[in-house]
């Protein structure tokens, strides 16, 4: 049985730098619109087809191309997914992003966490020129000392370390197992078989182990409507659970997740503060999370933040403030505080659970 719970300057160009002098004068417009019809032409796979190179009477590209009825068939023929596996080691540098369309980056990672969390608005800065001396400005930079370009040659993991602010979150399950209570968080420290399957702005992930006997798959997203940008746009990202129960005995499952009050992470003051509150509604239990303080509305980051549960079922609780210490675990022990605050440099975390009873996969 199983549930679901959703939780350069191209101006000028001359021939002594390397440019073709024929186009030295050639106006910006125009060149774009060669350098983008050359692109066009590079996007060709010339592989699959048989070109020849000129046809009899002198055109460069010919009526018939040549293409093979197998290669035209295979354009409009149905692919297979393209799936990551933890037992391959090919999750650790997935990170798709999942925030909203121009709402900072967060991204997902190959185990299901979200990680970078550059939403706060104060990643914004230049690195100094490497080659600040080198005389050619152009040689004072490199691609890989950027912050982003850098990703190429020098790719990040999901690791804690790339996670920029620090941000506290994630989700775990807890079951009952020879009479003892078992807590497993969803990620690679609990669940060894994950798959990764992103086809954006959709992720699906799921996650196995012999030692659970529940199998989980997640389907998470952000808003994205063609042609619609606002509701595009939206800071919202969509998890949503389904756990199945693989083994042929009953089980309470109980699915929580846990978010940290970061808003204005940058501030150390002492007299501003944090303040989490419950916001419940019919299939909906929110941890609603601000910052309150003179003028900090003009600070870097500022705004609020949430984590809901989007559930009918009547076992959902909330809590404004659980033990960061063991965030896995206390988001299961159901203390209901409605409302808590702390200071700026203090951390605030809270979180919402609910739970389900499901039949054994022999059981009718």
């Amino acid at each position: 049985m199983k549930k679901k719970a959703i939780v350069g300057n191209l101006s000028k160009c001359d021939s002594t730098s390397g440019c073709c002098s024929t186009t030295a004068n050639m106006p910006r417009r125009e060149f774009v619109k060669l350098s983008t019809l050359g692109a066009a032409f590079l996007a060709i796979p010339f592989s699959g087809c048989g070109f020849v190179s000129q046809t009899a009477a002198g055109h460069l590209i010919p009526s018939d191309k040549m293409l093979s009825p197998e290669w035209v068939k295979s354009l409009t023929e149905r692919g297979v997914a393209e799936v990551y596996t933890s037992l391959k080691d090919e999750l650790k540098y997935i990170g798709m992003p999942i925030g909203g369309i121009c709402c900072g980056q967060l991204y997902i990672s190959g185990d299901g966490r979200l990680w970078l969390w550059d939403i706060f608005q104060s990643n914004y800065h230049r690195e100094s020129p490497i080659n600040a001396n080198n005389p050619d400005a152009h040689k004072q930079w490199r691609l890989d000392q950027f912050s982003m370009g850098g990703l190429y040659p020098k790719p990040r993991t999901s690791s804690e370390e790339n996670n920029i602010h620090k941000v506290k979150s994630g989700f775990s399950i807890q079951y009952q197992k020879d009479g003892q209570t078992q807590t497993a968080t969803l990620d690679n420290k609990s669940f060894n078989d994950i798959t990764f399957r992103g086809e954006y702005p959709v992720a699906k992930i799921t996650y196995k182990s012999k030692e659970i006997p529940v199998a989980v798959k997640l389907t998470a997203y952000s808003p994205f409507i063609p042609l619609n940008v606002k509701d595009s746009g939206i800071p919202a990202t969509v998890l949503s659970y389904e756990i199945t129960n693989i083994s042929d005995k009953e089980l309470n499952v109980s699915i929580g997740g846990w978010l940290e009050n970061r808003v204005c992470p940058e501030l150390k003051g002492t007299q501003e503060t944090r303040k989490n509150i419950i916001i419940s509604g019919t299939g909906k239990t929110t941890v609603f999370m601000t910052a309150h303080g003179d003028n900090l509305n003009a600070k870097k980051g500022y705004g609020d933040m949430a984590i809901s549960l989007l559930e009918n079922e009547p076992k959902s609780s909330g809590s404004a403030k659980i033990n960061s210490k063991s965030l896995e675990r206390s988001v299961f022990e159901n203390v209901e505080i409605t409302q808590a605050e702390s200071r700026i440099d203090e951390s605030l975390v809270g979180g919402v659970s609910t739970s389900v009873l499901l039949k054994g996969s022999s059981i009718n």
